[in-house]
């Protein structure tokens, strides 16, 4: 995306004023977003007890906004308002919003209710967001101070609900710093771990002071709530024995409503609900390949020489010493997805009457294998499927370091689009930030674009050994070293595909990071996409809404709903392993959400001497060597970042892509290929390397 507010401005006039209606906002069409999947009975759950998830036995929606926090509609975030009952649905719920209660841009159109009425909860890594004008934040604990969380005069209260009683939540609470009117700045409560599935949680604020040094006082709907004085007001009334609850549950850990600014509860989405599209998607497509096969059909074979840089024609092909021969081609796989129609080379997903996804013939996906010189020369090489970077594509393992990569440690690199978040979705990205309603259509494809990561694992492993050009050339390519090799974009999904690949076994993921509702802010990536939705929602309130949304839609493919099942609860009982990569300071991937995955007990912790300066709070720490996943850091010299929720700027630079200057790394990343273990490449010190 261009940088330029005159281009945003521009853009955001076209967009805003594109004819048609949007299906999903018109009763008399059917619905263009997502509707309830039937799930196989296999799906394993997490849900707590009945008694732990309340049932609240009304109609929804009670309302349109929640007087809780009379500052912002649908405010407090994740409002329990929302939550209708459903017997049906895992957690006894869905969620349900009535048609204003989601935020509406310039021209008028709200986010759309009916794309989340598939899920029976919150996400995992939901953002906890409230208003309080000119509040007070110095007392609250930030991101480097989250062991103060759990202090008994802690002034922000989280807690899961487990067995009737309450357990302590760590977290860490940022005013918002995009908004620059302290009347209008949203307190952001995320949790410092990732929440667990079906479960309910608590929130309770107490002795908030503003910057006046004054007493923050309760809202006037939570005051009648607290004294039980409902009558009057159906809405009020109707929530009156959930609160109720709220209050009991509190008093007895010592916490009485009379001393609270403001308490609520909320439900995250079950198992079912959050990995049921994936996963039925999963079973379906293999059960398919393993009876018909992927057929592969060789477009161009490319044959590099020493005395010449290319032996094709093609002014796009980039010659590397490193690489012998090139496959470019496309497999045939199945395919789940449907034109979206809304807007040109958009998709959905492709559902029966019933909201179950189904398969919708087949498509040809394009696929570029890069064999290294040494395979020519009679040497036995392994294979990594390669993660590209955000929007971007399989050209990317034309990147030197991979070549050297391939050569120095005998790799062929596999490489596919991740479609849903690829190149081809740039557009879609930019009308999604003029209206959160077209987001739909990058979230649904996604579920393609990660099958088809599997998938190209699965045939490069088992097809692409006995393909003519290779076999003509007596390569040898050993099926069975089988790995995963993602960066950036890459490494962010290169977790949910780790968790869900029956193929791959091990996976490095560099510089990567979970839960886009953390990541966005935080990233310079996202600065133009930030810019362009809050111009058109009008509101920062709006746009903190909105993220949220849009990591709702993403919750079936965002890493922060996987992460648990790579190790420490496998979907299909094998634990996978991971080594994660990470640049102190990255400018573009929020390096703390790694952390929160290392205190999460997901058996991927931090690897000893992390950092110099500090050490994150309750985060499972690794010794060298390591058998098993963890997260290393590298230190480039960058600090830091700032607290809060911009993206981190320093004098020297991005460190980003620094990791690939790194040869020492590449022979760590070979080993924990190869082995499984983690090795130590930097004597036993935290691991300093000099920028580039």
């Amino acid at each position: 995306m261009k940088n330029s507010p005159i281009y945003l401005l521009i853009l955001l006039f076209f967009l805003t004023a594109c004819p048609g209606e949007d299906p999903a906002l018109n009763d008399d069409t059917p619905d263009a977003g997502p509707t309830d999947d039937v799930i196989d009975d296999d799906v394993e759950e997490d849900v707590e007890d009945d008694e732990d998830v309340y049932e609240e036995p009304v109609d929804h929606p009670l309302a349109t906004c929640d007087d809780l926090d009379p500052t912002a509609c649908a405010f407090p975030w994740p409002s329990n308002l929302y939550l209708a009952p459903d017997q049906s649905r895992a957690t006894g719920y869905r969620l349900q919003f009535d048609d204003e209660s989601l935020p509406k841009n310039i021209p008028g159109r709200h986010v759309a209710p009916e794309l989340f009425e598939h899920l029976d909860g919150y996400d995992l890594g939901v953002p906890i967001m409230v208003r309080f004008p000119n509040l007070d934040d110095s007392q609250l604990p930030d991101e480097y101070a989250i062991e103060e969380s759990m202090d008994d005069d802690a002034s922000i209260l989280l807690f899961q609900v487990g067995g009737g009683q309450l357990e302590r939540v760590p977290y860490w609470a940022e005013l918002d710093r995009l908004e620059e009117n302290p009347q209008q700045r949203t307190l952001f409560i995320r949790p410092a771990i990732i929440l667990e599935p079906g479960s309910r949680y608590v929130v309770a604020l107490r002795d908030l002071q503003d910057l006046d040094g004054n007493q923050i006082e309760p809202s006037q709907a939570f005051t009648r709530l607290v004294e039980g004085d409902t009558d009057g007001d159906d809405v009020l009334a109707h929530r009156q024995e959930r609160f109720d609850d709220v209050f009991a549950l509190l008093d007895d850990a010592g916490h009485p409503a009379d001393s609270l600014t403001l308490a609520w509860d909320f439900v995250t989405a079950s198992s079912e609900a959050i990995h049921g599209p994936v996963l039925s998607i999963r079973e379906d497509a293999f059960d398919y390949v393993d009876e018909n096969g992927i057929s592969w059909q060789i477009e161009e074979v490319i044959e590099f020489t020493d005395d010449q840089e290319a032996a094709a024609e093609d002014e796009d092909l980039e010659y590397d010493a490193n690489f012998g021969l090139e496959l470019r081609a496309t497999i045939e796989v199945p395919h789940y997805l449907e034109p979206y129609g809304l807007i040109e080379d958009a998709w959905r997903l492709h559902r029966d009457d019933q909201g179950q996804v189904q398969r919708n013939g087949t498509r040809q996906a394009d696929i570029l294998v890069r064999i290294p010189r040494r395979a020519l020369e009679g040497d036995t090489v392994g294979i990594i499927t390669y993660g590209h970077g955000l929007l971007g594509s399989r050209w990317e393992i034309y990147a030197s370091h991979l070549g050297l990569m391939a050569q120095e440690f005998g790799f062929v690199m596999v490489a596919v689009d991740m479609i849903g978040m690829s190149h081809q979705e740039g557009h879609v990205a930019e009308q999604a930030a003029a209206d959160v309603n077209h987001f739909s259509a990058m979230a649904d494809r996604l579920h393609q674009g990660i099958l088809e990561y599997m998938l190209a694992a699965h045939t490069a492993a088992k097809d692409l050994p006995n393909l003519e050009p290779i076999t003509s050339r007596d390569i040898d390519i050993d099926g069975d070293d089988l790995h995963y090799f993602g960066g950036s974009q890459g490494g962010i999904f290169g977790a949910t595909f780790m968790a869900l690949s029956p193929d791959v076994e091990r996976g490095y993921l560099a510089v990567p990071g979970n839960n886009y509702s953390t990541l966005l802010h935080r990233s310079v990536n996202f600065d133009d996409f930030n810019l362009l939705m809050g111009l058109t929602y009008s509101t920062s309130a709006n746009l903190n809404i909105n993220i949220a949304l849009l990591s709702l839609m993403w919750s079936h493919s965002d890493p922060v709903s996987y992460l648990r099942h790579i190790a420490a609860e496998p979907f299909d009982g094998d634990p996978r392993q991971v080594l994660l990569a990470q640049a102190k300071g990255d400018w573009q991937v929020a390096t703390i959400t790694n952390e929160v995955v290392a205190r999460s007990g997901f058996d991927i912790p931090l690897m000893e001497n992390y950092d110099e300066t500090r050490q994150p709070y309750a985060a499972d720490v690794a010794t060298y060597p390591h058998q098993g996943s963890a997260t290393i850091n590298f230190d480039f010299g960058n600090p830091w970042p700032e607290p809060g929720n911009l993206p981190p700027s320093d004098n020297l630079g991005d460190p980003h892509g620094w990791l690939a200057t790194v040869f020492d790394h590449g022979v760590q990343i070979d080993h924990f290929l190869r082995h499984g273990e983690i090795i130590d490449i930097c004597d036993g010190e935290p691991c300093r390397m000099p920028a580039p």
